[in-house]
């Protein structure tokens, strides 16, 4: 049993949680809030100073005032985090008056069977006059040989305004992909082709992610020069750096029929790998304050470059900012709660964007590491083995 004297952090959590799922539910878009959120931190903070927390008789008002601070900033960054409620969001100026859409690839592209499919975030709109700044995401589809020189992050289109609703499900039961684009802020997707678009620039966006490109292809250089090619340079690719653009068909299909999709995905375990190999090698330089900083360094500098050389897929990134906070919490020498860890991830995770906790990833993974710190011990403990490899290996099984 988590005991919440331990985790501060879970006490926190747990009315952010709730004002997220309040706000995106109930789709509150009012300043209201925004008032809200000064005046119970202003109130919490000052409980604080006049020592209301330590006092048995007015510690629930601090209690209180802590829950409303973080119930109301949950609120607010869900309203913050919704491009629909953002003035200068391109679905609110005039469609009649906007000829023309200029937007940016603005993650890596991703391999259908036919098309290509990109995430386009919108600069700037055009009347054909004037260029007016606007915000927002546009899903679109290209088809795999319509562009010279291929498509990836950075590279700019200008399109003619033809984009439409994404349609929600005609059936009953039907995966809803309108509301599962909504909640990671598309609701329009568009059919981009050489009559309706051209590429103005390429090489935009943020250097690091050229940097992680940059990588990712040398990676792959390697893979060719050491003999590994064809279908098992494919698989490579895939399951050391998530890269799946080289999967024929057959593979993809062979894998989907063995119920082993999943591993061609990079993910959390590959985080984890990583970590115990790197831990267990830096631990030879001891356990000095010296020591301990340069292993936090080192792991922090290597976890952190492979999330970025894989392109920051959410599974990976869970993982990262997770082992990021177990590294630090080692490096000062102090052995925290493990599910106050795990609450602080999520907890700086949903802070960045409250929708991902709508996103399935994001709950299976935090279920899947819950279940593993809760039964584990139980399990192990079920068989008591002499030797010490074997006891080892057991414990880590």
């Amino acid at each position: 049993m988590v005991q919440l004297q331990s985790a501060p952090i879970i006490r926190y959590f747990l009315p952010f949680l709730a004002g997220v799922l309040y706000a995106v539910h109930v789709q509150v878009a009012h300043p209201f809030w925004y008032l809200v959120v000064f005046i119970s931190l202003f109130l919490m903070l000052a409980a604080y100073t006049f020592g209301l927390s330590k006092s048995f008789r007015f510690a629930w008002l601090f209690g209180l005032f802590t829950n409303t601070t973080f119930f109301s900033l949950a609120v607010f960054l869900v309203n913050w985090n919704t491009p629909l409620h953002n003035a200068d969001h391109y679905s609110k100026l005039s469609r009649g008056s906007v000829d023309v859409i200029v937007a940016e690839i603005d993650s890596p592209p991703i391999e259908k069977a036919k098309t290509i499919q990109i995430k386009l975030n919108v600069r700037c709109l055009s009347d054909g006059v004037n260029l007016n700044e606007a915000s927002g995401s546009i899903l679109a589809y290209v088809k795999k040989t319509e562009f010279d020189g291929g498509l990836k992050y950075g590279d700019v289109f200008a399109f003619r305004n033809e984009a439409k609703p994404i349609l929600g499900p005609k059936n009953p039961d039907q995966f809803d992909f309108r509301h599962y684009m909504s909640m990671q802020g598309i609701y329009e997707s568009i059919y981009l082709d050489q009559k309706n678009s051209v590429i103005l620039d390429r090489d935009q966006g943020f250097f690091l992610y050229h940097w992680a490109d940059e990588l990712r292809l040398k990676f792959l250089k390697v893979l060719t020069q050491n003999g590994v090619k064809e279908d098992q340079f494919a698989v490579a690719s895939a399951l050391l750096i998530g890269q799946r653009n080289y999967l024929d068909a057959e593979t993809i299909e062979d894998y989907s029929n063995a119920g082993a999709m999943h591993v061609l995905a990079v993910s959390g375990l590959h985080v984890g790998i990583l970590y115990l190999i790197l831990n267990f090698l830096l631990n030879f330089f001891g356990k000095s304050r010296r020591a301990r900083g340069f292993t936090c360094v080192v792991l922090l500098s290597a976890l952190w470059l492979y999330a970025m050389i894989t392109g920051f897929s959410p599974s990976v990134l869970r993982a990262t900012i997770m082992f990021s906070f177990v590294i630090l919490a080692n490096a000062i020498n102090r052995n925290g709660n493990i599910y106050n860890t795990i609450a602080a991830s999520a907890f700086l995770l949903l802070i960045i964007d409250p929708y991902l906790l709508f996103h399935v990833g994001f709950q299976l993974s935090y279920l899947a590491v819950l279940g593993i710190i809760y039964f584990q011990p139980k399990i192990y403990g079920l068989i008591s083995v002499k030797y010490k490899l074997l006891d080892y290996v057991w414990k880590i099984t």
